[in-house]
């Protein structure tokens, strides 16, 4: 409204100017600084009447395009923070201990180097060899017992949760039954430790049935 108004007021002082102006009572300069405002007056009313019309219109479809590239942009970019944050924290598998420390608080650190080692409590892990001819009697899943010196006459309940595919030389700190120099296969035993005794590194003795009469070492 005011812009037709501010349009109007300038025509009419244009149409005086150019009235006195053949009486020399107004200068040829008077007379094109008001046809520019009038020029100007227009202009703006113009502009004012596109936009008016886009809002009863509406945005139209490449701007509305726009601001949803932009907002899944913005999307992006909030999710690659929130992953960066969150690779700041780190987060153990399981309960457990930690026995190496390896790098200090407000170190940098690169992707694959180790900054912890932890000894997890659950489950317990027990590493055993078994010589090749006694391969065939072991399954995975079998169930087993397991038993240590520190807690003489007690057993407690295992099962053979992975066997090697790959053979190897019997290790020095393990004593089997067989030849040291015998080749043997490695398994992975998964042991209940209801009262808390393994510890890493703790010798253990792991007893299969009776039906196959075994007994190999191991170590947690």
């Amino acid at each position: 409204m005011r812009l037709a108004v501010a349009g109007a007021v300038a025509r009419v002082t244009l149409e005086r100017l150019q009235n006195l102006a053949p009486q020399g009572m107004a200068t040829h300069q008077q007379v094109d600084d008001a046809q520019a405002r009038v020029h100007g007056s227009e202009a703006q009313l113009a502009g004012a009447h596109a936009q008016l019309n886009l809002v009863l219109r509406g945005s139209r479809i490449e701007d509305i395009e726009a601001q949803q590239a932009a907002l899944a942009s913005a999307q992006a970019r909030l999710a690659k923070a929130q992953t960066a944050l969150g690779d700041t924290t780190l987060v153990a598998p399981s309960r457990g201990i930690i026995s190496v420390r390896a790098r200090e608080a407000g170190a940098v650190v690169q992707a694959g180097q180790t900054v912890y080692t932890l000894v997890l409590n659950e489950p317990v892990w027990i590493r055993a060899y078994v010589p090749q001819p006694r391969l065939g009697r072991i399954k995975p899943g079998m169930s087993v017992k397991v038993q240590t010196d520190s807690m003489p006459g007690k057993q407690y309940d295992a099962t053979v949760g992975f066997i090697s595919p790959d053979a190897e030389f019997t290790p020095k700190t393990v004593q089997t039954a067989e030849v040291r120099d015998d080749l043997v296969y490695r398994i992975r035993v998964i042991a209940k430790d209801p009262d808390n005794v393994f510890r890493q590194g703790m010798p253990v003795t792991v007893n299969i049935a009776a039906a196959q009469a075994q007994t190999l070492a191991g170590n947690r």
